[in-house]
């Protein structure tokens, strides 16, 4: 019994062992994972399915990523099972079905994700970002349908497709109600240049934004896109197209202005009032919201400019009309009404002649305008002058101090940028003497003295280069055109009546230290080095410059040394800089620092030449020269040394004819036993000297000038007036008289020196 036993327990045993054998000879390896893995996604699948069918995107992108997810593991799964056709069995049943719902909806799922990451973009106002990714989008729609097609899918739900459109029209209305808020805030400012850049992309995107509306599904719904998004667009649109083109017309005219004919600028002009006709009745029609002034305003001097730049281009300039030279400033002056306090502000420290590039320099647009107000006699040169200083003064302190945004930046308040703009803001002030001009420099001045110490060097007192915000004081080398620029500031105050520096004798010290400090740099070929310690690098462009300034103040002190180093300097450029080498290169190191290869270098020269006697013809090729060299370039030769009032219009070009219409200038002044008188003018026409006595109104002293005179004569004790009159050829005289005081008799001399054209300086050196 016992045996049986054991016989059927060792036959269930083998029986068993071996049928576990079988099996497991039967199955593959990690099938049973794969199949389980299998059955999860099938489950997933199924979920997945109902949700496509629903037409519920946003619930079918819930469940995109676990979809996926569980598809990704079910393929690694698969792929551990061992044999082909086992794996090729497994994904056919589990893998096949759950990518064809993928393939189905993954195109849709991408669109809902980038539409929100479109929206996300625009929210952070990255509206190039955003309008990238929509055109990304497009491209996406497109691979949609080729995709689709090809593969024969199962249509979605027209609920997934309507609610894409619906969510894409309404995220690129978003895009384009943050474009549109950006197109009216520069319609605000009437900025056109920054309206016309912005207009073609703005009105794409009201395009784009039409079309997408018009995929929404529902009229009523497309209606209500439309007026929320589109209507306010259009007529942001609408308001401005036509100033668009006329901006655009007069640009391309001005661009083929040099090749254009009568006929042609003729029939531009036709289309361009034309455009302005019927941007007048289209917003009178249309109750459009009137544009800023100020557009209006760029419009109408930018057609002025152009009718003076074809008048330049077709020869016909008038070089005795300042208008024709400073267009830009016409220009200006016919918008400058409509602008806006904020549009000055800024457009102030534009470039004087271009009005395009930032300024260091905002001494020279008040300058400018003041000239022309000064020959046109248009008061609203005067007034935008005015304004001008006005502007300086509120925007551009910095501690109390006039500076540009670029030399505020650097934490400096220099001697040059100090100077040279207070001299360009005294040149508007005798143009148009507005008193409130000569108070701002009077400011300005007092300001540098009380806070900028003079400082030795060379056995001079002179100022340095500066002083930091900070208090640090700068270098005190002498830098010729600098320490010039300074001497002629304070030589301009000492001389003005009406500042408050008027026969300062600091400020005469002033200009005696900074002008002898830059001689004392002289060589004895005439040159002046471009730096105290830059003594090899002989500078034609700053020599020019500098000689300018000097040639000023020579006439104006009467100084014999002055007088013969603006000769030498004058000969130097002459002989030394031929128009074959007419300036410094990289080969004449050391005597070189760096480029200044500009029409400037060869126009600063003339006066000089002038000064030094060149013979007329000469000086006049140099002119043309210069001209032919920078041919892009006007060198408006009226305004270059008007100023200076010695040297004839036609003399720098026989085509101009106007007068000098500023009156001749006196300086005189007296000690006991000497009166000493400058006469400077185009062309003095009659001039002398009478000595009164105060008490019995006698004249006792009384001679004409005709040209340098030294007069002596005995003068008992008593009370006098030196009376000084002199008349410009145009008829415009000045006076200017000095009290002498005698205590006892004794012979008194009075020297007259006198400058104009008939009395030049190398004449004097005879």
């Amino acid at each position: 019994m016992n045996q049986l036993r054991n016989f059927i327990t060792v036959t269930a045993f083998f029986f068993i062992t071996s049928t576990a054998q079988i099996v497991s000879a039967e199955t593959p390896k990690g099938y049973s994972g794969a199949e389980l893995e299998g059955q999860k996604l099938n489950q997933e699948l199924q979920f997945f399915n109902k949700t496509i069918n629903s037409g519920d995107l946003q619930n079918i992108n819930n469940l995109y990523n676990q979809f996926t997810n569980q598809l990704k593991a079910t393929e690694v799964k698969i792929g551990q099972v061992s044999g082909a056709s086992n794996r090729n069995k497994l994904n056919e049943k589990y893998v096949r079905p759950a990518k064809i719902a993928v393939e189905r909806t993954i195109y849709e799922i991408s669109q809902l994700r980038l539409l929100k990451s479109i929206e996300r973009s625009i929210n952070q106002k990255q509206l190039v970002i955003a309008e990238s990714d929509t055109a990304k989008l497009g491209r996406l729609i497109n691979r949609a349908e080729e995709i689709k097609e090809i593969g024969g899918y199962v249509s979605l739900p027209k609920t997934i497709n309507m609610s894409l459109r619906e969510n894409e029209a309404l995220v690129q209305g978003a895009l384009l109600n943050e474009r549109l808020t950006e197109y009216n805030s520069v319609i605000s400012k009437a900025n056109l240049e920054q309206l016309n850049d912005l207009y073609d992309n703005f009105t794409k995107q009201v395009r784009i934004t039409e079309q997408k509306i018009g995929q929404v599904a529902g009229s009523q719904k497309r209606r209500n896109f439309n007026n929320s998004y589109v209507g306010p667009a259009k007529i942001a649109k609408e308001r401005t197209i036509y100033e668009i083109s006329q901006f655009r017309l007069m640009s391309r005219i001005e661009s083929d202005i040099q090749k254009t004919t009568s006929e042609k600028f003729t029939s531009d002009l036709a289309v361009l009032n034309r455009l302005v006709n019927r941007s007048k009745e289209i917003k009178r029609d249309g109750n459009y919201q009137q544009l800023p002034e100020e557009i209006t305003a760029t419009l109408e001097g930018k057609r002025y400019y152009l009718t003076y730049l074809y008048q330049d281009a077709t020869n016909t300039l008038d070089p005795n009309n300042p208008e024709h030279m400073f267009p830009r400033l016409a220009e200006l002056k016919m918008k400058w009404n409509a602008l806006s306090e904020a549009s000055k502000r800024d457009m102030i420290m534009k470039d004087a002649w271009t009005l395009q590039s930032e300024t260091k320099y905002p001494g020279y647009l008040p300058k400018h305008l003041g000239f022309l107000y000064h020959l046109t006699g248009d008061s609203q040169y005067k007034e935008m002058t005015k304004e001008t200083v006005a502007l300086l003064n509120k925007y551009y302190l910095k501690n109390g101090r006039l500076k540009s945004p670029e030399y505020q930046k650097t934490g400096w308040w220099y001697r040059d940028p100090f100077a040279r703009d207070l001299n360009g803001l005294y040149e508007a002030y005798k143009y148009t003497q507005l008193p409130e001009i000569i108070d701002f420099i009077d400011n300005q001045a007092a300001l540098w003295m009380s806070q900028v110490p003079r400082q030795s060097n060379n056995g001079f007192t002179i100022y340095p280069y500066g002083i930091s915000d900070g208090g640090k004081i700068g270098s005190a080398e002498i830098n010729p055109n600098q320490n010039i620029q300074v001497a002629t500031l304070f030589s301009n105050l000492y001389w003005e009546p009406e500042s408050k520096f008027y026969k300062n004798p600091t400020l005469k010290d002033i200009v005696y230290n900074e002008v002898n400090a830059v001689l004392s740099l002289q060589k004895e070929n005439g040159s002046l080095p471009l730096r105290e310690n830059l003594p090899l690098v002989e500078d034609t462009n700053y020599g020019g410059y500098t000689g300018n300034m000097l040639y000023q103040l020579a006439q104006i002190w009467g100084n014999p040394a002055w007088i013969e180093s603006t000769i030498e300097l004058g000969n130097w450029l002459f002989h030394e800089y031929s128009m074959n080498h007419p300036w410094n290169t990289p080969e004449d190191a050391p005597n070189y620092h760096f480029d200044r290869m500009n029409s400037f270098n060869l126009i600063s020269r003339v006066l000089l030449f002038y000064a030094a006697g060149i013979p007329e013809q000469y000086v006049k090729n140099w002119i043309r020269f210069s001209e032919d060299r920078f041919p892009e370039e006007e060198l408006y030769l009226l305004e270059r040394w008007y100023f200076y009032k010695s040297v004839p219009r036609d003399y720098l070009n026989n085509d101009i004819s106007i007068m000098n219409q500023l009156p001749p200038r006196i300086y005189s002044d007296a000690s006991s036993d000497l009166t000493s008188v400058r006469i400077v003018g185009e062309t003095i026409s009659s001039a002398n000297v009478t000595v009164t006595n105060s008490l019995t109104n006698e004249t006792v002293a009384t001679f004409n000038v005709s040209g340098d005179n030294q007069k002596s004569f005995p003068l008992p004790i008593g009370e006098y007036v030196i009376n000084i009159e002199a008349t410009e050829a145009n008829g415009k005289t000045t006076t200017d008289s000095q009290k002498l005081s005698l205590s006892q008799e004794q012979t008194y001399s009075i020297n007259v020196v006198l400058f104009d054209q008939h009395n030049r300086f190398y004449q004097k050196m005879k």
